[in-house]
């Protein structure tokens, strides 16, 4: 799918994934919005691609229904014709372990703020009679039964519901919503989940530039959902239509015990 895309806001831009989509877009010419909730960070990736394109920094903690509305009024006076929402959180080990608000901050950010910032984005593309992308940036998990990893893994089998349905309901405005899924992405995603990082275990992650790179590959093709590399969609599959449900679980519970701290 080619795009002229004019403009593209870019959530959770002040690192890893969302940092190495909002350089690409840089490269290709179009102008940026980025937000994200370390100003440091923005600002200073605004200075280095204001050479490029034009961009406008939005702090803001998605998870906070007032910043997240600052977001979406930038969204009607903007109209961007490409939206990536990226920003997102999640947590490592036993569910109980967790008080109750901290996992529903994870769904606030990785559900509430997606559907709000999707919603607004689609409502002024078709306001406006302009046609555009939204990607919601998801993941593998949802494919697997992911013990100690609960709530994160079930946000995202919604974002891919949500996505999927979303998409065949606006495309025939020239409106799309694509899920994009990566697996394990070399960033401080495990850091701030709870969890170890260890050399091996990042030398063996995809880059964010690959990652970044996977998902302009996807909206340049219109895929509703796509993941990443070979090797995930073939445990996917085989987790999904092969594998003994049991046996997944016990392997993951086993990954996510070792990872977390």
């Amino acid at each position: 799918m080619k795009h002229p895309f004019t403009c593209a806001l870019v959530t959770g831009a002040s690192s890893g994934i969302g940092e190495a989509v909002a350089r690409l877009l840089a490269r290709k010419g179009i102008a940026l919005i980025i937000t994200g909730r370390n100003r440091d960070r923005l600002e200073q990736l605004a200075a280095e691609l204001e050479s490029q394109v034009e961009v406008e920094i939005i702090v803001a903690d998605l998870s906070s229904p007032v910043e997240r509305a600052i977001v979406g009024a930038k969204i009607r006076e903007k109209v961007p014709d490409l939206l990536i929402n990226n920003a997102g959180s999640g947590l490592y080990g036993d569910i109980i372990s967790h008080s109750n608000e901290m996992e529903l901050e994870v769904l606030r950010l990785d559900v509430e703020a997606v559907v709000e910032l999707t919603m607004e984005a689609a409502r002024a593309l078709a306001q406006a009679k302009r046609q555009g992308v939204i990607l919601n940036v998801s993941s593998v998990a949802p494919y697997f039964i992911f013990p100690k990893f609960a709530v994160y893994s079930s946000s995202k089998a919604f974002i891919n519901q949500f996505s999927q349905s979303t998409d065949w309901e606006l495309k025939a405005q020239g409106i799309r919503v694509l899920a994009a899924c990566p697996g394990f992405v070399a960033t401080r995603f495990r850091e701030r989940a709870g969890g170890k990082t260890k050399t091996k275990d990042m030398r063996q992650a995809m880059t964010t530039e690959y990652a970044a790179e996977q998902i302009w590959w996807q909206i340049e093709r219109g895929r509703p959902i796509h993941i990443f590399s070979f090797q995930y969609r073939i445990l996917a599959f085989l987790a999904t239509y092969i594998f003994p449900k049991s046996w997944v679980a016990k392997i993951n519970s086993k990954i996510m015990s070792r990872l977390a701290l």
